[in-house]
């Protein structure tokens, strides 16, 4: 009788699954009441597990990240992130601290019918007209200010750069580009006047410059050409810094504070009705409060408790345990990734993904990409993977704005970036601003220790030969 009273209350069982799904059901509905009680006057709209991914966006932007693997999906915001798995929402994280930013516009690649490359055109030539269509639009002014006289850089990106259709896809429905020579030779004295003006305002002394403006007319960022590098990789690099100066520019600004009007002096008293219902509804709100936060206190220990009845207790696994078991399954110490090549690298991530049901194409060694992965039902590449050899070391942020400025420049999703030996710190705070996701040496054991006992075998024999 007792054996059987275990058997029923193991994770696995019909009432172990039922008590586990009581519980996060539980715990997500006192959430939601909790946060509805702390933003019911100033927040937007709160979403519930079901959500579609269309519907987060709707309701709170776009993320400031993104990240996936498998059938898990994570959005990353300033207030939090959402979890979702199979396109639905299963969990969202959001602090409750107000205010909420303004929800970040959906970019240009991530419309889904991408029209046309605009026509090579686009690029204005009047200052004023620029600035009136920016506050039509409401949309920032990229200023692409030139000297007759200019280095080589400036002849460069007009060349290969400014009127690419990749690079006119990406920025011409989301900004007003503006083309504007101050040093033509065919000028008059007043329109050099208002030539030197345009420098004195915005600084301008080495040109070919890019200055991102308000559609007031007011600098936010700016970019010399001189200072890409110049490279067979060269448009990718100017695609990816453009990006981050448009990135500054859309990155909603904390909402300014509104004073309260000042009570006039003479006719205006508070009754007294009015201060003892004021305080009667705090005192409510902290009962209400309390109460779920005693409830959840009382539901957590019910649980445990009838966890403690059903199931037998068992001892932790400690940190030996869990390295004879990798020994046993063959699974690489952090020792062994730091002498891996580049080469073995890419192996392992294509048999892993392969073994997660994605078709993966390896691409040529030496490239920006290593691992394009597709759905079956899209031609559309949906993730790139860029490999590092565990003897690359650290990886700093620079590499991560590279690979940046190619998935931008061709369209990708999203983007792993795997390296054995880790990511520097300013190269993590880039990832979480953008929809890229990093995978170090503990992270790459991690997602192999997931793959069934059966299927691990197969994927280590594959990718190391």
């Amino acid at each position: 009788m007792f054996e059987s009273g275990v058997t029923l209350g193991r994770r696995g069982s019909p009432l172990g699954r039922a008590i586990a799904g009581w519980r996060r059901r539980l715990a997500g509905c006192v959430a939601f009441a909790v946060l509805t009680l702390g933003w019911a006057q100033d927040s937007p709209l709160l979403l519930g597990p079901g959500a579609t991914k269309e519907e987060v966006i709707k309701a709170y932007g776009w993320p400031t990240g993104e990240s996936r693997l498998g059938a898990k999906e994570i959005l990353s915001y300033p207030q939090g992130r959402v979890i979702m798995e199979d396109n639905r929402v299963e969990n969202i994280e959001f602090t409750m601290k107000p205010p909420w930013p303004a929800p970040r516009p959906r970019p240009a690649w991530a419309v889904p019918a991408v029209a046309a490359a605009p026509a090579a055109d686009t690029w204005r030539s009047d200052f004023d007209a620029a600035l009136a269509e920016a506050t039509v639009r409401h949309a920032p002014v990229l200023g692409w200010f030139v000297a007759a006289d200019g280095p080589p850089s400036g002849r460069r990106f007009e060349e290969e750069v400014a009127r690419h259709p990749d690079f006119l896809r990406i920025f011409a429905p989301e900004l007003v580009l503006l083309r504007l020579d101050l040093a033509p030779a065919t000028a008059t004295s007043g329109e050099r006047g208002q030539l030197d003006r345009l420098r004195t305002r915005y600084g301008l002394k080495v040109f070919p410059q890019l200055v991102l403006l308000s559609p007031a007319g007011d600098r936010l960022a700016g970019l010399v050409l001189a200072d890409v590098q110049e490279d067979e990789a060269y448009r990718s690099r100017v695609i990816a810094a453009v990006s981050e100066l448009r990135d500054q520019a859309l990155r909603a600004p904390p909402l300014p504070a509104v004073a309260a009007p000042e009570p006039e002096t003479k006719g205006v008293a508070i009754s007294a009705k009015t201060v003892a219902l004021m305080a009667s509804l705090f005192r409510a709100r902290v009962v209400v409060i309390g109460g779920l936060f005693v409830g959840l206190l009382a539901v957590g220990f019910l649980s445990w408790f009838v966890w403690r009845r059903w199931v037998p207790s068992r001892p932790p696994v400690g940190e030996m345990t869990t390295r004879i078991s990798d020994a046993a399954s063959g699974l690489p110490s952090q020792l062994e990734l730091a002498t891996w090549p580049r080469a073995r690298v890419v192996a392992v991530m294509a048999a892993f993904v392969e073994a997660e049901g994605y078709r993966a194409e390896v691409q040529p060694p030496g490239g920006e990409r290593d691992i394009v992965l597709r759905r079956t039902e899209s031609e559309r590449p949906h993730v790139a993977i860029l490999c590092a050899g565990g003897d690359d070391g650290e990886i700093a942020a620079k590499q991560v704005r590279e690979f940046l400025g190619t998935l931008t420049a061709e369209g990708v999703e999203t983007g792993w970036y795997v390296a054995p030996g880790g990511f520097a710190a300013d190269a993590r705070d880039f990832a979480d601003q953008h929809r890229l996701q990093l995978i170090d040496g503990p992270g790459l054991v991690a997602q192999l220790r997931e793959l069934p006992p059966l299927v691990l075998p197969k994927v280590l024999a594959k990718a190391l030969g």
